[in-house]
């Protein structure tokens, strides 16, 4: 196992985005339908915990490349954990809106700081080869939790309270800190061990190798310097995206509850579509590890759009349409997972990566903050949550465009 240690930190970047990834945000939209239904909260309300919990978030990645500078990742995982554990904490305990902004406030640096940033960084330290498989099976975390959380949510809140399904998540999210603390090494080279390289991958791509001292072949990494304007324009792309992967599947749940589905389905479909994002997720970094980041760009935009078509026009009373939508928009949503990272190594030279990984992230969180507040305050102005679901379909379509005229430009070779 040590020689292959890899897999074990593969592993770690699984649970730790679980854990501050989906049980923070991805599986937190089954507790959404209950939250706005408190006295004192409401729609418009409920809009602003998410917005809180993403501005947390967003302020995190302004500080998340020092973090890691004064802590390692291993204990910076820890951390993030920990708080992500005091966030359920308090949503058990909350009785009011201040105190559920607070919760989301613990639960956005549990996401910023212990999220896709940090199992970024770690793949990118431990593998060479394979980077996209490595980040669909950490990303495949926040998808095996939107599967599991809310059907066991919704048990748990049926059979004893909504604290109770709170406080049990906190006690998962505080084993997994451990556990992954325990598991994690920072470097192989703390372990006296190299970046792993596919070497199936070195033998077709022997003109992409570079022979190094002690007679081993890795691979050259190029990278992509991209130019000031094309940059902004492309992290103005990220925002976009994130607005849309962190407000669709949040807002799911009361957009179909809002439109006369039940509160059962609704769990049903975000269990659903849990299910295809996860499976989504893994095949997604598998997807551009074989066809390249352009096209597996293009398929995931594309599942994600017509997904979001399909529900906007199933919410009319088509259940057929909305289990459709459900599992093509699925597959898609795991662009938010994979794709920010997978663009960020892609459109970066070495010695910028670790800055392009924190703004490309910078970008995507500040979509899902500015986004947030948008559905619950059109929903209460125009009486539907289907109007935000349609400007996401806009914004989404925008995005994808800017971000395969760059690769078109600048790095079809990927």
């Amino acid at each position: 196992m040590r020689e292959h240690y890899e897999k074990v930190i593969a592993l770690c970047c699984f649970l730790l985005v679980f854990c501050n990834v989906g049980l923070a945000s991805t599986s937190f939209n089954v507790y959404q339908p209950y939250i706005v239904a408190l006295p004192g909260i409401g729609d418009s309300a409920g809009s602003v915990i998410i917005g809180v919990r993403t501005f947390f978030s967003l302020l995190c990645m302004f500080v998340v490349v020092h973090y890691y500078r004064l802590v390692d990742c291993r204990a910076g995982s820890f951390i993030a954990c920990l708080f992500t554990a005091a966030s359920m904490v308090v949503y058990g305990l909350a009785a009011s809106f201040p105190a559920f902004c607070v919760a989301a406030a613990l639960g956005g640096i549990g996401y910023g700081l212990g999220g896709m940033v940090c199992t970024t960084y770690l793949i990118n330290r431990w593998f060479k080869t394979d980077v996209g498989s490595a980040i669909g099976i950490a990303a495949v975390g926040s998808g095996v939790a939107s599967i599991v959380i809310p059907a066991t949510a919704e048990r748990i809140i049926a059979l004893f309270s909504l604290s109770t399904s709170f406080w049990l998540e906190a006690a998962l999210a505080l084993v997994i800190g451990v556990l992954t603390f325990t598991l994690l090494r920072n470097r192989p080279q703390d372990m006296g061990l190299e970046p792993y390289v596919n070497p199936k991958w070195l033998e077709k791509h022997q003109d992409d190798v570079v022979h190094v001292e002690g007679g081993e072949d890795v691979p050259v990494d190029h990278g992509v310097h991209l130019p000031a304007m094309v940059r902004t324009l492309f992290i103005v792309a990220c925002v976009f995206v994130g607005a849309v992967c962190v407000s669709a599947p949040t807002f799911l749940s009361v957009l179909l509850v809002s439109e006369g589905f039940g509160h059962q389905f609704a769990a049903l479909m975000l269990s659903v579509s849990g299910l295809v994002l996860t499976v989504g997720k893994g095949a997604m970094g598998k997807l551009y590890d074989l066809l390249g980041g352009l096209w597996g760009t293009v398929i995931s935009f594309a599942a994600f759009i017509l997904g979001l078509v399909l529900l906007v026009i199933g919410s009319s009373g088509s259940e057929l349409l909305v289990w459709a939508g459900c599992i093509v928009y699925a597959f898609g949503l795991a662009i938010g997972s994979t794709g920010i990272p997978i663009w960020s190594l892609h459109f970066s030279t070495p010695e910028e990566r670790v800055k392009t990984v924190r703004t490309f992230q910078t970008g995507y969180s500040f979509g899902s903050f500015a986004f947030s507040f948008v559905p619950g305050i059109l929903k209460d102005a125009l009486g539907s949550y289907l109007y935000s679901y349609g400007l996401m379909i806009g914004i989404l379509a925008l995005a994808g465009i800017i971000i395969v005229a760059v690769y078109l430009r600048y790095h079809a070779s990927k």
